[in-house]
């Protein structure tokens, strides 16, 4: 499920072993945005699967915001900052996010964020 979902975002780490800083940080941000950008949509789309958690009780309620919430962390997660600066505000979104739901990152998630922040570490 992972690979697929690292798929569907078009990046793998074997993608990005050719390319400079500049390339990958044009067509990360061409796709997905800025960090801003991102992680307000990834905020949106949190508060759009609670409200209809609310409003919709049972098997299957709110499958389809379920799964924009998960293509929108993907989003966080895959997003490539500019700088070290934006390599830490992406770092302290995602431990805040963690910490407020009590979650953890799957292991290749974890990669993919390590791998991301290499660039400014």
């Amino acid at each position: 499920m992972r690979n697929e979902a690292m798929l569907s975002l078009g990046k793998s780490s074997n993608d990005l072993s050719g390319d400079n800083h500049f390339t990958r940080q044009n067509r990360t941000e061409a796709r997905l945005g800025t960090l801003a950008d991102i992680t307000e949509r990834h905020v949106a789309a949190q508060r759009a699967a609670k409200a209809l958690r609310e409003v919709e009780k049972g098997p299957g309620a709110g499958d389809v915001i379920a799964l924009d919430e998960a293509a929108a962390r993907r989003d966080v997660i895959a997003y490539q900052p500019a700088d070290h600066r934006e390599s830490i505000g992406k770092l302290v979104y995602i431990a805040a996010y963690l910490i407020a739901r009590r979650e953890r990152l799957e292991e290749r998630e974890m990669a993919t964020v390590m791998e991301m922040a290499a660039p400014f570490g």
